[in-house]
């Protein structure tokens, strides 16, 4: 008869309260960062036989101890089969590790420890109420200021970047790594503030195309559904300070005889972030906005349960989900084929275009897609034999 045994860390947090329901609770570790569901009512049961599962007591033995204590039936078995599809388990090789959409439906290219950097985030927290304030402010003075001054705004351009092709791209880069790491770095700073130390931060390329950097802060769903909005916010709240700091500078460079470099890099400065925050901001693609949809309608996993209840609909050829989690679905969907398709759209365009000059420069006018399909198949091939390699 086997003897349990789960991760010794395992805690109960509120994860949402309703008015005219149950609440719900996140059961898990902060340090594997993998949770369960449990509705209130069977919080403490469900604890109970948890912390039986050291090891040293059978499923019948925790199911007796568990209906003796508390008078509730619970099926130890079942629980601890729940708790390992969780990763919960206290063997190390039997959690699976964690895949996050960005890397279930693309590719990891890239991730690093920032674990080092805890004492970096603690000291920064101080500085989020601040930041919202001086966002805030800044965000009214940016609209009467561009009011102001429309005549220069009708006349922006992004297309000032002349000659000096290298430094133009240099600069295009790293106003683009900048903004995305400020951004990333936004988050980690603000979850400190609650205690949350990040972890890693990761670059995935999403449906395979579009490139993606996201910081992991385990144990989130352990602070307060207000506190992790917050956390969510941060990084466009960053975003906007940017925006705004680009227009404004923008701007006044006309205005001052600036040259045609910076107003440039300047115009470019507000319209990356401005693009980085409605981006982050769409509920229908697993970013910020997506999370802050789900914490203020209070439902748990609201992505994962839309796409799993159309899995069983379809396995079990009758409709067994909402309709919002229907419109939900296909608007997803419709947002994740757009972000494919435009790729592939655009490099058949750009095939066809100069096909008329032989296929041997159509095909070096998309050499850049041709280079990143073989990084991708390289890294497959490469990952798949550490794999083979390790099971034998």
């Amino acid at each position: 008869m086997g003897m349990p045994c789960v991760v010794d860390d395992i805690r109960p947090y509120l994860l949402y309260e309703y008015k005219n329901k149950e609440n719900k609770f996140a059961i898990g570790s902060v340090s594997r960062d993998r949770f369960i569901e449990v509705d209130e009512s069977k919080k403490n049961t469900v604890m109970q036989a948890i912390d039986l599962m050291d090891g040293n007591h059978s499923y019948e033995e925790i199911e007796n101890t568990v209906k003796a204590e508390t008078g509730a039936v619970i099926d130890a078995e079942n629980l601890y089969s729940v708790l390992e599809k969780a990763g919960l388990l206290a063997e190390e090789d039997k959690a699976a590790p964690s895949r996050s959409e960005f890397e279930t439906l693309g590719l990891k290219l890239f991730e690093a420890k920032i674990t080092k950097l805890r004492s970096f985030f603690k000291a920064l927290s101080h500085l989020t109420f601040p930041t919202a304030l001086i966002t805030a402010a800044a965000i009214v003075f940016t609209v009467v200021f561009g009011i102001v001054n429309s005549r220069y705004v009708s006349s922006m351009s992004l297309l000032g970047f002349e000659g000096h092709y290298l430094r133009n791209i240099v600069t295009i880069v790293l106003i683009m790594g900048a903004s995305i790491m400020l951004h990333e770095f936004a988050h980690g700073i603000a979850a400190s503030k609650y205690g949350i130390i990040p972890q890693k931060i990761s670059v995935s390329l999403y449906l395979y195309v579009s490139p993606i950097v996201y910081i992991k802060l385990p144990g989130l769903y352990t602070i307060k559904p207000r506190e992790r909005i917050s956390v969510w916010l941060a990084g466009v709240t960053v975003n906007a300070l940017l925006l705004c700091t680009g227009f404004i500078s923008a701007i006044l460079l006309s205005q001052h005889g600036g040259s045609e470099f910076m107003i440039s890099a300047m115009n470019y400065l507000w319209y990356v972030n401005l693009v980085f925050i409605v981006v982050n901001l769409c509920p229908l693609m697993p970013l910020d906005g997506y999370f802050v949809l789900a914490t203020l309608l209070k439902i748990p996993n609201l992505r994962s349960r839309s796409f799993a209840s159309i899995r069983n609909s379809i396995r079990n050829k009758s409709v067994q989900m909402t309709p919002g989690q229907m419109l939900y679905f296909l608007l997803s969907v419709i947002a994740m084929g757009y972000i494919f398709l435009k790729e592939i759209f655009a490099m058949a365009e750009i095939f066809s275009k100069n096909l008329d000059n032989g296929i041997g420069s159509a095909f070096w006018s998309i050499k850049h897609y041709l280079l990143l399909i073989l990084l991708i198949f390289m890294i497959k091939f490469v990952r798949a034999k550490k794999l083979r390699r390790e099971s034998v």
